[in-house]
């Protein structure tokens, strides 16, 4: 299954250009993807909801964004009428950023828009690595930290859809079992390696729930292996 197809599957719109306006912002897939999904809803070229004064007959909060509405916001901007409200399916909201994709050819257009706020978001990645850069794309305080927390872990769905160049480590794979919470035949919420424990010494069949568990499992005894066999 190709990228774009992967994508498209998961919500993002116009997956052909996201993928494109990614490989060149040097950006993750699976970073873009998340950026759009937590911005915008998957890359829909909308105005956010940001608590700020909108000038009459401008824009509309959650509505679309376009060259006529995108004008007039900028001239309310100018006139002190109104306050700065994030823009787009990366929801860019600082002037400077707002006005290097002016510079590029219009904030307002999804593919600007998305390159400038990829281009971002892959300079913070760089320096502060998945989640404190998403941190960092959003701002300070506790809700960017919330933010950077809730991103990691969409990003590492995104990069499991769309396929790891890197193993992932037996610490990962086995936090990511530990984790994962099921109800029992009981009604009771327990810990899914719990389940699986009591299954075995049953010797009943693995509920269906937990099927999706078996590979996380096979995966984390292979990557132990093959950490001890390195001498890790």
């Amino acid at each position: 299954m190709s990228d774009i197809t992967v994508l498209a599957q998961g919500g993002i719109l116009q997956a052909a250009d996201v993928v494109s306006i990614a490989a060149a912002a040097d950006l993750d897939l699976a970073a873009a993807a998340t950026l759009l999904v937590k911005e915008s809803g998957g890359g829909r070229n909308v105005w956010g909801h940001d608590d700020v004064v909108v000038a009459p007959n401008t824009y509309v909060k959650g509505g679309p964004v376009t060259e006529s509405n995108y004008t007039a916001y900028l001239a309310a901007l100018r006139a002190g009428r109104a306050g700065r409200q994030g823009c787009g399916p990366t929801q860019l909201t600082f002037g400077p950023f707002q006005q290097r994709a002016d510079d590029l050819g219009g904030c307002w257009r999804f593919d600007i828009n998305c390159r400038v706020g990829f281009d971002i978001l892959a300079d913070h990645i760089r320096t502060r690595g998945v989640q404190d850069g998403f941190r960092a794309y959003n701002g300070s305080g506790p809700r960017a930290g919330a933010y950077g927390r809730d991103a990691k872990a969409r990003y590492d769905v995104w990069k499991a859809r769309l396929g790891r160049d890197d193993m992932p480590t037996a610490e990962e794979i086995a936090a990511a079992v530990w984790r994962h919470t099921i109800r029992n035949g009981f009604g009771d919420i327990v810990q899914a390696q719990q389940i699986l424990v009591a299954e075995e010494k049953r010797g009943a069949d693995i509920q269906q729930t937990l099927a999706a568990l078996t590979e996380h499992v096979a995966r984390l005894q292979s990557a132990l292996s093959s950490r001890n066999e390195d001498g890790h």
